[in-house]
């Protein structure tokens, strides 16, 4: 169930962080909540199964890195989309 929720949490955080990237929405709050929901449901699958932590911490640090510059990429044109208007 825990494992479910993670990769939807995941799945909608790409895909919303994507829809800031292009524009068609504007609210980073969401897209940072759905990162902390996705690294909160990650430590609680690392309670549950410790003995995959190597593999679960590698993959969470890149979905995270990606995530955060797709979301810094998304801020910077927002900003430029607001200063051209």
């Amino acid at each position: 169930m825990i494992l479910t929720l993670h990769i939807l949490l995941a799945i909608a955080g790409i895909i919303y962080t994507l829809s800031l990237l292009a524009g068609i929405v504007q609210r980073f709050a969401i897209a940072t909540s759905l990162l902390g929901l996705t690294i909160l449901s990650g430590v609680v699958l690392i309670m549950e199964n410790p003995a995959s932590l190597a593999h679960v911490c590698a993959a969470g640090v890149v979905y995270s890195a990606v995530t955060l510059a797709l979301m810094a990429v998304a801020r910077v044109r927002q900003r430029r989309r607001a200063s051209q208007a």
